[in-house]
């Protein structure tokens, strides 16, 4: 041992063949560190997306999508009816508009057209359903920017890196 009390590693001899020479193989770390990528979201619970060759499960993504799904109902309740594209299909989810109220044409015998109008509460209930509308787009939004940067903090540094150098990256 030396001065600053660290161990020697022991050092054994590895099952090849002896008569090409003596290999031998070292036991202990090699200055890598042992801890496994966690991700930064704690509420992820160590779930996160990295290469295939870096994973140690085959479903693994399939578990960390899950997990998503998961975080994604309690932290974003109101959306979650609007994000099953995301989870089902990795498609960005959309909320379809209300229906417009349309005058109508009643047609009558003699091939005259009478249009009715659009009743005056049928266009408040409408402006009022877009108003909705409106609000639950810029909600969705909101949430698929919340969900974009959890999936980013769970990705390994090599899947980032290789994310960054494709053309279709951009950085928001």
């Amino acid at each position: 041992m030396n001065e600053n009390n660290n161990a020697i590693l022991p050092v054994t001899r590895s099952r090849g063949n002896d008569q090409q020479g003596r290999r031998f193989k070292f036991r202990g770390s090699k200055g890598v560190s042992s801890t496994a990528f966690k991700g930064m979201v704690s509420e992820m619970n160590g779930q996160v997306f990295q290469f295939r060759t870096e994973r140690k499960r085959k479903d693994q993504f399939y578990n960390t999508l899950e997990s998503l799904k998961i975080y994604a109902s309690v932290k974003f309740s109101e959306d979650i009816a609007y994000l099953d594209p995301l989870f089902r299909r990795l498609r960005k989810p959309s909320i379809t508009p209300p229906n417009k109220s349309e005058a109508t044409v009643i047609e009558d015998e003699d091939d005259e057209e009478t249009v009715i109008p659009i009743d005056k509460l049928d266009v408040e209930v409408y402006k009022e359903r877009m108003k909705r509308y409106d609000k639950k787009v810029e909600r969705l939004e909101s949430t698929l920017r919340a969900l974009y940067n959890v999936v980013w903090a769970q990705r390994s540094d090599l899947l980032r890196n290789q994310l960054k150098g494709t053309p279709r990256f951009r950085h928001h």
